[in-house]
């Protein structure tokens, strides 16, 4: 649900460019599986979250 706390970071897994920026620098480029990490959204978005991966699925974060 887009209410959840998470919402829009499961949204930009899903859907976003397979780029993570922070301060305007390339932290890393590859597939979302492999860019949403919660060492990236801490430091792309300073949110601590757990990012939970399951097999041929999008990545998703819950809230730390």
């Amino acid at each position: 649900m887009l209410d959840e706390p998470t919402a829009a970071l499961d949204l930009a897994a899903r859907y976003a460019d397979q780029a993570r920026l922070a301060d305007g620098t390339l932290l890393v480029q590859d597939t979302p599986a492999l860019t949403m990490t919660s060492h990236i959204v801490r430091t792309c978005l300073g949110s601590e979250v757990e990012v939970v991966q399951q097999a041929g699925k999008s990545p998703f974060a819950l809230p730390a």
